[in-house]
């Protein structure tokens, strides 16, 4: 049997403030010069790129500054990244990738299969952790001053015992096994796995072609899941594997090993869009003229 539960649930609350400072866009002559890396490398015109720029900011591991610009609008838009030298003159790496913006409404199906570490209550911790996500980006507004979240996830969630989903870990498999109980995938942004099995040690991986996400049991859980690791469960996915599709690499290098940006974010907000680079009070995600533009 499969029990759904659809949520949709934003707490307002207060965050702390973020743990490290998140370097925006402010050295005239790095800006200069990443403004012609883009025009150069992409033939975009880009007058005020996001930037992060680790130099300088402990306890960070500068290894390249790292500069974003998303363009277009809609829910798929193109991402350009840049990783330079410290003066923006010399260029490591260039991308251009088209990803899921991340911004608006983002309607997820997540199937979460009730091993023993699912207790009776699991529906309904499991929609609190997933509810505190979405109160992360409240928290990030009003600190920022916005009238409302950036992003926010409608969620609803399937559980399905292991029995009915021989395969957890492909879009495939799991899209079989919810047909197989009446529910279909379509019309879902993002389509996710939580498969904690007790007897399988595994983390978790994004599939940006189809935009599946996986977790799996990554801190060894032998027990029912307490309130606190159904959070930590949650903010795995939603603040590590999502962040794939928003155009994050595997390598996990925006942030030379940075650590935390408050909100329990694990990336630099500015490189998401998050942040306003170019003075008009509008973060550039949502920012018809970003970048100045």
């Amino acid at each position: 049997m499969a029990f759904a539960l659809s949520t949709a649930v934003v707490i307002a609350a207060c965050s702390d403030p973020p743990t490290q400072p998140t370097p925006v866009a402010g050295d005239p002559t790095l800006q200069s010069a990443l403004s012609a890396r883009y025009l150069e490398r992409f033939g975009q015109r880009v007058p005020r790129p996001a930037i992060f720029d680790p130099f300088g900011v402990p306890p960070c591991t500068p290894t390249h500054v790292t500069s974003t610009a998303w363009l277009g609008n809609g829910t798929t838009r193109q991402l350009l990244t840049l990783y330079t030298s410290a003066n923006g003159a010399t260029v490591a790496r260039q991308i251009s990738s088209n990803d899921l913006a991340p911004a608006g409404q983002i309607r997820m199906l997540t199937v979460l299969v009730r091993h023993a570490t699912v207790g009776d209550d699991g529906m309904a911790l499991w929609a609190e952790a997933q509810a505190g996500v979405n109160n992360d980006y409240v928290s990030f507004a009003q600190a920022r001053g916005l009238p409302a979240p950036i992003v926010r996830f409608e969620n609803t969630t399937v559980l399905v015992e292991p029995a009915s989903i021989p395969d957890p870990r492909t879009a495939e498999g799991v899209t079989a096994a919810l047909a197989s109980l009446g529910q279909s995938a379509d019309g879902y942004d993002i389509l996710a796995s939580v498969n904690v099995d007790p007897s399988r040690s595994e983390g978790g991986f994004a599939v940006d072609s189809n935009r599946f996400l996986f977790i799996g049991n990554f801190s060894a859980f032998s027990s029912p899941l307490r309130p606190t690791d159904y959070v930590s469960v949650a903010r795995t996915l939603y603040h590590h594997e999502v962040v794939h599709l928003w155009g994050w690499p595997g390598t996990h290098d925006w942030a030379s090993n940075c650590g935390s940006f408050g909100f329990n974010f694990r990336v630099p907000p500015i490189l998401l869009g998050w942040e306003d680079v170019d003075g008009d009070g509008v973060p550039e995600i949502l920012d018809p003229t970003p970048y100045g533009r």
